[in-house]
């Protein structure tokens, strides 16, 4: 279980000199706003949580105190009975980060080497006798990948295989920060069925962080939105969802131009699709208006995207 309290983390100026002397003359040293502001959080074991927001709200800060690259400036965490920025071995052991575009292996050096290497030093079974990283292996569709050296891979292999090292040591806190940053369809796909995999077989405790929402909803069991360094939103995707998608709209595609004069002012035509603008009380009714209007073949019902729906938090 992970608990947050009171959490704020402030920087200072890079003029060293400057915050000496206002040190010694005024008593303090000036800060930045803070980039965390006193938030407090739990998440509890085998929860998938997703943690977004505008760029600057104080995300990475976040995940950097969490797993103890970052001491707060006050306030307090516990990661099971372990405060992150003590850096205690046990702790260590338990959790994996892993940054999109921040690479993890060494080039020049083989990547099954590189991971034989991490293995043993995590005092794992060896690849051959690994049924936990064989089975990551095939679901990214590395395997063909491990013979190379990492700088000859494409961004998009290079990041699955860098991904499987963070997480050879079966960690029970897994923190993910833009994990699918640069990757193409196939490898979403990829990464996304092994991040599943590994709430299956692990159970662990995921945080995820990512500027393209769809991802995070799709993977989280719960959102938690920061905007300039304080909590906005954290609720499950689907209350968020359900809650905001007030709009709808009906196309349909239309088979004659009967009706498409005279139109509603909710209602737009741009042949062969007619378009009516609707809410999800009145959903009901526009549709059978539109049936006794047109004549159609084929009929959508859109609702917001998610980008759509968290743009007012982020604003």
């Amino acid at each position: 279980m992970i608990k947050v309290s009171g959490l704020t983390k402030k920087y200072y100026p890079q003029d060293t000199l400057s915050n000496l002397k206002r040190f010694f003359n005024l008593g303090q040293v000036a800060s930045l706003p803070p980039a965390v502001h006193n938030i407090s959080f739990t998440i509890a074991g085998n929860q998938t949580v997703g943690i977004i927001g505008p760029n600057g709200a104080g995300k990475t800060t976040t995940i950097k105190m969490l797993t103890g690259l970052l001491r707060p400036t006050s306030g307090e965490i516990l990661v099971d009975q372990y405060t992150p920025f003590e850096l205690n071995i046990n702790f260590k052991k338990s959790l994996a980060l892993f940054r999109g575009g921040y690479p993890n292996l060494d080039d020049g050096v083989i990547v099954r080497d590189q991971l034989e290497d991490r293995l043993n030093v995590y005092q794992q079974p060896v690849l051959a006798k690994n049924l936990y990283v064989k089975h990551i292996i095939r679901l990214s569709q590395s395997l063909s990948l491990l013979d190379s050296v990492p700088e000859n891979l494409s961004q998009g292999q290079r990041h699955l295989v860098e991904f499987i090292a963070s997480i050879l040591h079966r960690p029970k806190y897994i923190f993910l920060d833009e994990p699918m940053l640069g990757l193409d369809i196939l490898a979403i796909s990829r990464f996304k069925k092994v991040i599943k995999y590994l709430k299956m077989s692990l159970n662990p405790t995921i945080i995820l962080t990512s500027h393209i929402l769809q991802q995070v909803v799709d993977l989280s069991d719960r959102i938690i939105l920061i905007n300039h360094g304080v909590i906005v939103l954290d609720d499950t995707p689907d209350n968020i969802i359900r809650q905001n998608t007030f709009d709808r709209q009906i196309k349909l595609h239309l088979v004659s131009r009967q009706g498409t004069t005279d139109i509603p002012s909710n209602t737009y035509v741009k042949y062969p699709w007619a378009t009516i603008k609707t809410t999800k009380q009145s959903l009901e009714k526009d549709i059978d208006s539109g049936m006794k209007r047109f004549q159609f073949d084929d009929i959508r019902i859109t609702e917001p995207s998610v980008d759509q729906i968290f743009t007012k938090y982020y604003k």
